[in-house]
This record gives structure tokens, C-alpha cells and sequence, in this order.
């Protein structure tokens, strides 16, 4: 009984899976989808990835006494440069005919918008402390549920910006809260 369900549960989401793919529908008509989707997608994230130009220094002043700062400022930088580029990039993309390699294109842009964050959690959130863990913290958080809700509209792109970035901040988290230097308030915030 137990093999028969599985076989069920299996098919199930073989059916859901298939019937949200593109490729149910003529090469024209998914390319279409594609395009709508991206060109949605661009509309709803291009203000949320404007906000990192905002949010990356609020982060960069909550760490900035913790004596690293070259690697304060090259985070900034490269997260701020990373922020342009996805926008520029995308006055180019926004015209696109719905081609497959665009939706990987625009995943891997999704992933690089998380890594701004993801690097953020991994190379200052074991070193901040008391009231600047829970700043940091809540940017991250706002980071993860603006960018997943904003890269929802591409289905592939927004659960590789959801799984990076959900993923890395509760390791991060976690394992923090288990070292040493961690506390139990590192087990709440994961």
C-alpha cells in the first residue's frame, strides 16, 4: 500500500509539474509565456534590487566598527555594482522573445541577487553583536520575503533566490548559534 501511494504521490506532481511547464504549449505560444513572465518579473524586482542600493549601506554602517574594513568595502562595492549591473542588464532583457536560455539567465541573476545577501549573512553575522545582530538580522529577512515575493513570477528564479539565501542565513544562523561564540538568540533568529 505504501509503494502504491508513492507511485501516486509521484505521478501527482509529474501532472502539476507538467502542467505548469511551458512546454505543454506550441514553441510560440511558451515563449510568449516566458516573455510575460520575465518582462513581469523585471518590472516587480527592479525596484526591490534599487533598494539594495539603499540597504547594502545601512549593513555596511552596522558593521563598519568591527575592524575588518577592507572587507566591509569590498562587499559594498561589489554589492553595489552587482545592483547596477542587474539593472542595466535588464533594459537589455526586458526585450527578449521568451528563449529558455533567458529564464536561466534570469535564475542566475535571481542567484546573484541573493548572493549579495548570502555574503553579507556568511562574512559579518558572526561578528556582529546585541543590537546590530538583530538590524542585520531584519534587513536579511526583509531581503529574503521582498526578493522571493518580487522573483516569484518566474517560478525557477524565485525558488533559487528563496532556496540560496533562505538556506545560507538559517546555516548561518545556526551554526553560529552553536559555536562558541554563539548564544541562544542565534537559535531564535534561525
Amino acid at each position: 500500500m505504501r509503494i502504491g501511494s508513492r507511485i501516486s504521490a509521484s505521478r501527482a506532481a509529474k501532472a502539476v509539474i507538467d502542467a505548469l511547464s511551458a512546454a505543454q504549449f506550441s514553441p510560440d505560444v511558451a515563449n510568449r509565456f516566458r516573455r510575460e513572465q520575465i518582462q513581469a518579473t523585471i518590472e516587480q524586482v527592479r525596484l526591490l534590487v534599487a533598494g539594495n542600493i539603499v540597504f547594502v549601506p545601512i549593513l555596511t554602517w552596522q558593521v563598519w566598527t568591527i575592524g575588518a574594513t577592507p572587507i566591509v568595502l569590498a562587499w559594498t562595492v561589489a554589492s553595489l555594482l552587482i545592483s547596477l549591473w542587474l539593472l542595466v542588464t535588464w533594459r537589455a532583457l526586458k526585450l527578449t522573445d521568451g528563449r529558455r536560455q533567458d529564464m536561466r539567465n534570469f535564475a542566475i541573476h535571481s542567484s546573484m541577487d541573493a548572493l549579495i545577501w548570502v555574503s553579507a549573512m556568511v562574512l559579518f553575522y558572526p561578528l556582529v553583536e546585541g543590537d546590530q545582530k538583530t538590524i542585520f538580522a531584519a534587513v536579511i529577512t526583509g531581503a529574503l520575503a521582498l526578493g522571493t515575493f518580487g522573483w516569484s513570477r518566474t517560478p525557477g528564479a524565485g525558488l533559487a533566490y528563496l532556496a540560496l539565501l533562505g538556506g545560507s542565513s538559517v546555516a548561518v544562523t545556526v551554526l553560529h548559534g552553536l559555536s562558541v561564540q554563539g548564544n541562544t538568540t542565534d537559535f531564535a533568529i534561525g
